[in-house]
């Protein structure tokens, strides 16, 4: 079982190496507020638990019992810098990491404006 495991990661990580060659604008729009523009985003996590399949820490600062979510930005994030902090990523160290951001709050709206496509994630209630 441990051997699948191993095997799972190592094509996840491949897999999200290679996702990496592009960015995108995205706004999140939190309690109300203006929205806030991330121009050059490469992933956005967004979670209300800490780990992901796997056992990867993805949310490190996530707590279910709290009511919030937590999001995790990265911005500009080079395939060679997901390879370089892999192990920071996996064991959910990696918030002081380069244009690495993280925000815990009530998510009201988070969406991509770019010229293309509009995506929006309206939550409200308990959570």
């Amino acid at each position: 079982m441990e051997r699948n495991s191993r095997i799972f990661n190592l094509f996840y990580g491949i897999i999200v190496v290679c996702s990496f060659d592009r960015t995108d604008p995205i706004s999140l729009k939190v309690d109300y507020a203006e929205w806030e523009l991330y121009p050059q985003v490469t992933a956005l996590c967004i979670g209300n638990a800490k780990y992901f399949g796997g056992g990867m820490k993805i949310v490190p600062n996530a707590d279910p019992s709290n009511r919030s979510l937590e999001v995790v930005i990265l911005q500009d994030f080079k395939w060679y810098d997901f390879i370089l902090n892999l192990h920071k990523i996996y064991n959910g160290t990696y918030l002081t990491v380069k244009n690495v951001t993280s925000r815990s709050f009530m998510l009201e709206t988070c969406g991509s404006r770019g010229e293309e496509t509009i995506i929006e994630l309206d939550l409200h209630g308990a959570l």
